[in-house]
Formats: structure tokens, sequence, C-alpha cells
């Protein structure tokens, strides 16, 4: 191997080290992103059976999250899903036989999460 192959190879592996280290190239959203975390928390007496929340996601993209069951004072957080603010999430889920359906408006705030209680 020659001494600028060499060379060029160690500068790429310490880039990588240095960057995986860091955190360098890893995007995250946080409080001034354009996308925000939501908890959906069960606000009234009822086990809400098949939550499903579809809106956009921070790509842009119709996106659905669901979960199978959410207690009465139970909250479920919407971990891997990010919402894009300023736009509506709607809910659709089942309790005691019937269906339900509800909307949670996704805020322009600067925090990483909101709470929306549903139901």
């Amino acid at each position: 191997m020659s001494q600028l192959v060499r060379k060029a190879a160690v500068a790429m592996a310490a880039t990588a080290v240095v960057s995986a280290l860091t955190g360098i190239g890893s995007v995250p959203a946080y409080a001034d992103s354009s996308s925000i975390q939501a908890v959906f928390c069960k606000a009234s007496e009822g086990t809400a059976i098949g939550l499903r929340g579809t809106g956009t996601s921070q790509n842009n993209q119709q996106v659905t999250w669901r979960t199978d069951e959410v207690p009465y004072t139970d909250c479920e957080e919407t971990d891997g899903y990010w919402w894009k603010k300023g736009t509506v999430i709607t809910l659709l889920w089942e309790q005691d036989g019937l269906v339900h359906n509800g909307a949670c408006p996704v805020p322009n705030s600067n925090d990483d999460h909101f709470f929306c209680n549903f139901g």
C-alpha cells in the first residue's frame, strides 16, 4: 500500500471514529426542529382498544402509529414517530364495542413532546 493511500485510510478511519463519538452526522429532532413527539393519554374511564394516530411526519409523509390498548389514566408515547408541528393527528379507537375518533393539534412549541388527552 502506498504511503498516500495509507494516510488517506488512516484519516478516514479517524474521521469515522470522531464522528461516532461526537454524534456528528446524526440529526436528532429537538426543540428547534420542525417536529415533535406525541404522548396520547386516556382521559376517561374504560380502555381504548387499537388506538391509532394518523398524521404528517417530519418528512411530510402520512404515517400511522398504533398500539393495542391504552387503559384509563394511562399514556402511550409514540416512540420513533416525529409529528410535523402545526398539523393535526387524527385518532381512532374502539371502546365498549363502539368506534370513536378524535383529533390532536400538533403544537408549534419548542418542546420535544406534547400530551394529547383523548377519550
